[in-house]
């Protein structure tokens, strides 16, 4: 564990090499001293005249400050409290006020969102990480202890407000210490940053790159159309992203076997991996293993990983999530009510919500109301809630079946979407797809499909699936996409997807991408 927290973090990489490349972006190169006197500058800037805040926005993306934003806030011993410039100006407020910042350190976009939505919210200072002005630049970071809060992410909300996430610097350097001892980053890599700020995953990019001395390289989402040439361009030897990008490389032509020879660790987190998708990324990046992460916000980045193997095929196609990593402990609860849980210690292969415990578990929500239901006392430990339905597999890998709304219940049936999805998947003409539920002119649940690939196909998908799934599975609708919906992190959006596929069935248009 670092003294200092996360600032400690990447001072030990700045101790191994001031002048090496910290930082590639939008063709500029930064070193790990310049990235540092520019955090010192604007830490003093956040700090000004009064005493040090306990959070600080950074309000940025696609820029140095996005970066050095986020290094400035721990300088300053201060929360980092990442924020987009792309996100609605109510959402960036609310924000904003559920966070108590007084301070936010913005670049151009930043400055300007909040600018064209009537200037920062009383009583904010905002900080223009260009080139700020104020005190001089502390002389070195303030200490930061375990139990502070290193960074507060905002999730969706079921009441329809953003949940915000505090996440200790102990929570995160446990992490990076077990994912430090699983892939071995150096100083000669050079690791991919596919995430905005405001996805928790950015977070892997900067300090498992900065701690080790080794380079981060932006990849603006324009390039996964020529990824071979800008992997080979920049040396990229550590991928990681969401299975998303592998859908749109292979869409775009660009998932070549061979295609990524520097490649030599591949990983994936955020959204389920298929089977196929892994392959395909595989023969692509041959140099390396493919590894399939999971873990919500309230984890840490990831608490599980499991290495793919060539001609696995997983559940419903869907690969592994894995093991825990050292420390995280897991257990099934059978019910939303807690009962039945099922040690992960034991063998088996009984199913249920997954509930995780250890150091890399947040201790609650910024609004405490928010950990209501979320928490499972049992045998005197407490465990989140993950929401997630798994199986234990033989030997203690687990396989994920879906969020608990996944399984959904057509004519007195239980189905599991991903299992559709799978059916689906190895239809011919069928690219990729995703099955929601939708109100059937009864009101009763009717499953919905959306689907990309070759349009003439639709026609005849309700039989192709009539022949692999039972009645009750297959969907009542199956539209055609040009591509699927997506969140702002890369994600499927299933809500955007229901509402699109209900406007379809009614009589809008049969393509779109609401």
């Amino acid at each position: 564990m670092d003294d200092g927290g996360l600032a400690g973090r990447f001072r030990r990489g700045l101790d191994l090499g001031p002048h090496r490349t910290a930082l590639r972006l939008g063709g500029m190169t930064y070193s790990y001293a310049r990235l540092h006197e520019t955090a010192l500058g604007l830490a003093a800037a956040a700090i000004g005249d009064g005493p040090p805040p306990a959070r600080v926005g950074v309000l940025a993306s696609g820029t140095v400050t996005a970066y050095a934003g986020i290094l400035a806030a721990f300088y300053a011993g201060a929360a980092a409290v990442p924020l987009s410039p792309g996100f609605p100006a109510l959402r960036t407020r609310d924000m904003i006020a559920a966070a108590g910042l007084t301070e936010v350190i913005a670049d151009e976009h930043g400055r300007a969102a909040l600018s064209q939505s009537g200037g920062p919210p009383p009583g904010v200072r905002v900080i223009s990480g260009g080139a700020p002005s104020g005190p001089r630049p502390l002389s070195a970071p303030r200490p930061a202890g375990g139990s502070d809060i290193a960074y507060i992410m905002f999730t969706s909300g079921s009441a329809g407000r953003p949940k915000g996430v505090p996440i200790s610097h102990r929570n995160l350097l446990g992490f990076l210490d077990a994912a430090q001892a699983r892939y071995q980053i150096g100083p000669g890599d050079v690791l991919a940053q596919t995430f905005e700020p405001t996805f928790d995953l950015f977070m892997f990019g900067l300090f498992m790159a900065w701690g080790a001395n080794a380079a981060l390289a932006a990849v603006p989402p324009a390039v996964l159309g020529r990824l071979p040439r800008f992997a080979a361009r920049e040396g990229l030897t550590v991928w990681f992203s969401v299975p998303g990008a592998i859908r749109l490389m292979h869409g775009l032509g660009g998932l070549q076997p061979g295609a990524l020879p520097t490649l030599t660790r591949s990983l994936f987190c955020g959204e389920p991996l298929t089977c196929a998708d892994a392959g395909a990324w595989a023969a692509a990046a041959p140099n390396g293993p493919v590894e399939n992460l999971y873990g919500p916000t309230e984890l840490t980045i990831a608490c599980t990983a499991h290495r793919w193997r060539p001609g696995e095929a997983g559940v419903n196609g869907v690969v592994p999530i894995g093991v825990p990593f050292p420390g995280v402990r897991c257990l099934l609860a059978g019910d939303r009510s807690g009962a039945g849980p099922g040690d992960m210690d034991q063998n088996g292969t009984d199913q249920g919500e997954l509930c995780v415990t250890g150091p890399q578990m947040f201790g609650g929500y910024l609004d405490p109301a928010d950990d209501a239901g979320r928490f499972l006392e049992h045998a005197g430990t407490r465990w989140y809630r993950t929401g997630d339905r798994v199986r234990r597999l033989p030997g203690g890998t687990l396989a994920y079946l879906g969020r608990l709304d996944y399984q959904v219940k057509v004519r007195g049936y239980r189905v599991e979407l991903l299992e559709v999805e799978h059916a689906l998947r190895q239809c011919p003409g069928v690219s990729d797809c995703a099955v929601t539920v939708v109100p059937d002119s009864g009101g009763e649940t009717a499953l919905a499909a959306a689907y990309t690939g070759d349009p003439a196909a639709a026609a005849g998908l309700g039989r192709e699936l009539a022949a692999r799934l039972p009645g009750y599975m297959v969907p009542a609708i199956v539209c055609h996409r040009a591509e699927l919906p997506v969140n702002a992190n890369g994600k499927i959006d299933r809500l955007a997807l229901a509402h699109w596929v209900r406007h379809t069935a009614s009589g809008g248009p049969a393509e779109g991408s609401e």
